[in-house]
């Protein structure tokens, strides 16, 4: 028998009735067909559900455990899911409440990661229903909700066709800006990779001038933060076009690595978000993949000065 593909619903709640008038009968009817189930939330949502639902077999899941960062979390449903199938389960039924952070960095983040669910897990038997509590999420968010879920699901548990779905590579799409990069406490420049090692002893110099003391997890934080500029400079001499100029902003929360090169840029916005033993992944985007691990935040962009990869680190 074949296992049925993943499939993205959107609940727009606004009160727990609503959370579990949409999914508790869904979730026990999987249940009854060899299906598991699963709640992503907090204390009070996934209790309120799994009571509903009224079977041991539900598994409550804290959201705080699953949406740290959203390159991880990618990662996370698919070995989820395939450990379940692997232990018997036919397939994956799952609630997750959406919470998109308290930043606007956060959230353009976690819309992306909403979008990128439909391509990266497509082909997983994962039926999951994201929940947005419309008390809670502001309305930009909570339009998000249409735009990266092919279905949409009413608090009785109805399902209709999104008006808005927009094609993943669409809400991806890497932002061009007119103004060029902020201007940078510190520049360097390479033409080939047998400078990268010249790049990793100057930037360790900027991380050890910039960022305050930490003992062991500083210095681990300075060296995965050498690794993600190493493998995207690396990147960029391979597939863009040399010279590639980095620059380094100091801000009171934040290091920023601007890593610019004269080519083209991603031909694919999708690249760098599959994980590397998925099947859609391409050599060509493991370094960028490892980088949105190992970094606070990666961001790709078409600017004056050429096509740029920023990585953020927090301090």
């Amino acid at each position: 028998m074949s296992l049925p593909g993943y499939s993205h619903e959107a609940l727009l709640a606004s009160s727990i009735e609503d959370l579990v008038g949409g999914t508790a009968a869904w979730l026990r009817a999987g249940l009854e067909v060899g299906e598991d189930a699963v709640v992503i939330g907090d204390r009070g949502q996934g209790s309120a559900l799994a009571d509903a639902v009224g079977d041991f077999r539900v598994m409550v899941l804290d959201q705080a455990d699953v949406y740290g960062k959203p390159v991880k979390t990618l990662g996370f449903m698919g070995d989820f899911v395939r450990d379940r199938v692997a232990a018997g389960s036919r397939r994956v039924r799952m609630v997750g409440a959406v919470d998109f952070g308290a930043t606007a960095e956060s959230g353009e983040d976690w819309q992306q990661y909403e979008a990128v669910c439909n391509a990266v897990l497509a082909e997983l038997p994962l039926w999951s229903v994201c929940v947005y509590d419309t008390h809670r999420l502001s309305a930009p968010h909570v339009e998000t909700a249409a735009l990266t879920h092919p279905l949409l699901r009413s608090p009785t548990g109805m399902t209709t066709a999104s008006p808005s779905y927009a094609d993943p590579r669409e809400v991806l799409a890497v932002r061009r800006v007119n103004t060029p990069a902020p201007t940078a406490a510190a520049r360097y420049s390479i033409t080939g990779s047998h400078q990268l090692a010249g790049l990793r002893a100057w930037l360790r110099q900027q991380l050890a001038r910039h960022l305050p003391s930490g003992g062991g997890s500083r210095e681990q934080r300075q060296d995965d933060f050498v690794l993600a500029v190493d493998e995207v400079a690396t990147n960029a001499l391979r597939h863009g076009r040399p010279p590639v100029h980095l620059g380094i902003r100091v801000d009171p929360d934040q290091l920023t690595c601007t890593v610019t090169d004269q080519g083209a840029g991603l031909t694919d916005p999708l690249v760098g978000w599959t994980v590397p033993n998925h099947p859609a992944a391409s050599t060509s985007g493991r370094g960028l993949w490892l980088a949105r691990h190992l970094c606070d935040r990666v961001t790709p962009v078409h600017a004056p000065e050429g096509f740029s990869i920023r990585l953020q680190l927090n301090r």
